[in-house]
């Protein structure tokens, strides 16, 4: 099936991942052939703000993304989404300056 769009860009910190970031997920998935998910914050855990370190996030997400996948596949396939995504990390860099941030996710 023809996607509208090549790829797609989702970022969040998922402290932690909740419905509302499914849903995103799911909806992503439908719309982009290819997905890149971005785990904000990716070097800090421990902290009120970001209790959960980055590689328990990768988890919780990875572990949402198959699970959407695989609902929607006829039993006893292997879907055709299943490397349709990547999880990367983010650091917060640029104090707060978009611009610098920015540059950085794109590149």
């Amino acid at each position: 099936m023809k996607k509208k769009y090549k790829c797609g860009l989702i970022i969040g910190r998922f402290q932690p991942i909740h419905n509302g970031h499914a849903a995103l997920i799911r909806e992503a998935l439908d719309q982009c052939e290819y997905l890149i998910i971005g785990i904000g914050s990716a070097e800090e855990f421990e902290t009120k703000r970001n209790p959960i370190s980055f590689g328990n996030r990768k988890n919780f997400v990875e572990y949402a993304v198959r699970e959407i996948i695989y609902e929607r596949a006829k039993p006893h396939t292997i879907p055709e989404e299943i490397n349709s995504y990547s999880i990367i990390p983010l650091v917060n860099i640029g104090a707060g300056d978009s611009p610098i941030w920015g540059n950085y996710v794109m590149n």
